[in-house]
């Protein structure tokens, strides 16, 4: 068992990478490829295409990967810098493209 858990903790930091992905694909809900707002099919107000802004989201996500890389490096014995620079750049670079993204649909939305 222990080591089932272990292995889920050095793992952990990658879930919450695909995790973001997946927030950062889900994108095209709104924005086809050349980053052109599509309309919803029912009507939406703005709040509800934009939610709660970029920083709210992103901030439970530093706080839930934080503890990932936490747990991992602490419990599930991940110690290698190798492994810390591609979670680290891959958290930095989902995060750019989706302040980036977030931005486009942003200025979209709002300009009606």
């Amino acid at each position: 068992m222990t080591k089932i858990v272990a292995a889920a903790l050095k793992w952990h930091p990658f879930v919450v990478l695909v995790a973001y992905g997946f927030l950062v694909i889900d994108y095209q809900r709104y924005l086809d490829g050349s980053l052109k707002y599509i309309r919803p099919n029912m009507p939406a107000a703005p709040e509800d295409i934009l939610g709660h802004g970029f920083w709210v989201p992103w901030l439970i996500l530093v706080a839930w990967f934080a503890l990932a890389c936490f747990l991992s490096y602490r419990f599930g014995m991940q110690r290698k810098t190798g492994y810390w620079v591609v979670v680290v750049c891959g958290f930095v670079l989902l995060s750019v493209a989706d302040f980036y993204l977030y931005g486009v649909l942003e200025r979209q939305v709002l300009a009606g």
